[in-house]
C-alpha cells in the first residue's frame, strides 16, 4: 500500500457514509441500484488509472517475485502464501521451478476456478463456516442466550439483520455491514467470542455498543486493498459480462441454502463485470518434477 501509485477508487462504493442498501436485492430496482454503483466503481478506476490497470495481476506479480529474488542475491526462496497467497506461490513456481526451496501453501486456491467460478465456491464454504459459528454459539447458550440450536442462533442473526435494515445503527451499520462485519467468522474462529457477545448484546439486551465497536468501515488501507483485489482478479481471468448470467448463477445459490455470503460476494466483486481490462488468458499452473516435493 506504500507504493506510487497506490490504487484507491470510489470510496463510495464500499463506504458511502451510511448504511449500504441490501446486498439481497428485493426487486429489480434495487438490483439495478447496485449494478449503477458497481460501473461507477470500475469507471472510476479506468478514470484514475487507466495507464497502469493492463500491467495489474498475477502474471506481472510473478515476475516482481524473482525481481526480488535476484535483488536479495538468493539462489531460492523460501515462501508462505494463504488464500490468494497460494495462487501467486504455485504461478510462480510453475514460471520459475529450480527458484523454490521450500513453499507453504495454506487455503488453497483452486487455479482451474480463477476468478468467478472460485468465488461461487466460496460462497458454499462460507455457509459452511457460517454455521460452524453458529453451532459454537448454540453450545454455549447458557452465555449468549441467542438459541440451543444452530438453526435458532442463525434465526437470531436474521432477526437482528431485519432490525438492522429497518433501522441501521448510527446510521452507518445495515445488514450488509453486518454481513461484512461477520464474514471474518469464516476466516477465524478468534473472533467468535467477541462477536457472539455483540451479537447477544444487541439480541437480547437491546445494547448496541458491543456492535458498534466490532464493526469497522473500509479505511484508507481497506480501500486500497479492495482496488488492487479488484485489478488484480478482473485482469487475470476472463470475467462474464452479461449480468444475467451472474443474476442466475448467485440466486441459483442463494435458493439452494448458502445465503450468507452469496450476494455480497456478488456485488464485491461485480465491478469485474464492466471492468475496463478485459481479463485473461489467466496465468499456467502446473506441476513440475524440478520443483520440490
Amino acid at each position: 500500500g506504500g507504493s506510487k501509485p497506490a490504487l484507491v477508487c470510489d470510496t463510495s462504493y464500499q463506504n458511502p457514509g451510511r448504511a449500504r442498501p441490501d446486498t439481497v436485492p428485493a426487486n429489480a430496482a434495487e438490483e439495478r441500484e447496485w449494478l449503477k454503483r458497481a460501473r461507477a466503481f470500475a469507471d472510476d478506476c479506468k478514470r484514475k488509472y487507466g495507464d497502469v490497470l493492463p500491467h495489474m495481476g498475477t502474471r506481472n506479480w510473478v515476475h516482481d517475485m524473482e525481481s526480488i529474488r535476484v535483488a536479495l542475491g538468493q539462489k531460492r526462496i523460501n515462501y508462505f502464501g494463504y488464500s490468494y497467497g497460494t495462487y501467486l506461490g504455485a504461478a510462480y513456481a510453475t514460471a520459475y521451478p529450480d527458484r523454490v526451496r521450500r513453499m507453504v501453501l495454506d487455503s488453497v486456491v483452486r487455479p482451474s476456478g480463477v476468478w468467478y467460478a472460485n468465488n461461487l465456491d466460496q460462497n458454499v464454504a462460507f455457509e459452511k463456516r457460517i454455521n460452524a459459528f453458529f453451532a459454537w454459539v448454540a453450545q454455549h447458550e447458557k452465555t449468549y442466550r441467542l438459541g440451543e440450536t444452530r438453526e435458532e442462533v442463525a434465526a437470531s442473526y436474521a432477526r437482528v439483520r431485519t432490525a438492522l435494515k429497518q433501522n441501521p445503527l448510527d446510521g452507518r451499520l445495515g445488514p450488509a455491514e453486518l454481513d461484512d462485519t461477520y464474514l471474518i467468522d469464516g476466516y477465524t474462529d478468534q473472533v467468535w467470542p467477541s462477536h457472539a457477545h455483540a451479537l447477544s448484546a444487541y439480541a437480547v439486551r437491546k445494547d448496541p455498543k458491543p456492535l458498534l465497536k466490532v464493526f469497522k468501515p473500509p479505511a484508507w488501507m481497506d480501500q486500497n486493498n479492495y482496488a488492487v483485489y479488484n485489478a488484480v482478479q478482473c485482469g487475470d481471468a476472463p470475467w462474464p459480462r452479461d449480468w444475467s448470467v451472474w443474476r442466475r448463477d448467485h440466486w441459483d445459490l442463494y435458493r439452494s441454502g448458502y445465503r450468507f455470503e452469496t450476494w455480497g460476494n456478488a456485488w464485491y466483486n461485480a465491478p469485474c463485470a464492466f471492468w475496463p481490462v478485459q481479463g485473461g488468458p489467466p496465468p499456467v499452473v502446473k506441476g513440475s518434477t524440478r520443483t520440490p516435493p
